[in-house]
């Protein structure tokens, strides 16, 4: 599994994902407030309906997890 996360203003922003005991983790840096999209990807092939948004503060500005 991939994962692509758009940031507010449109950029890609890098990110990797780690498995867990509780599924599927994304780790990425948010760099502004505002809602972040992330696409998910299997042998590069876009799952529909597995996209997330998850906003972000502007005290939030840290390393974000999303568990799948």
């Amino acid at each position: 599994m991939e994962c692509r996360v758009i940031s507010p203003s449109g950029r890609v922003i890098p990110s990797h994902v780690v498995n867990t005991d509780r599924g599927m983790k994304v780790k990425y840096t948010p760099e502004e407030p505002g809602v972040y999209y992330v696409h998910t990807y299997i042998g590069g092939v876009e799952i529909p309906g597995a996209f997330l948004s998850n906003a972000q503060q502007q005290s939030d500005l840290n390393t974000s997890d999303l568990i799948f």
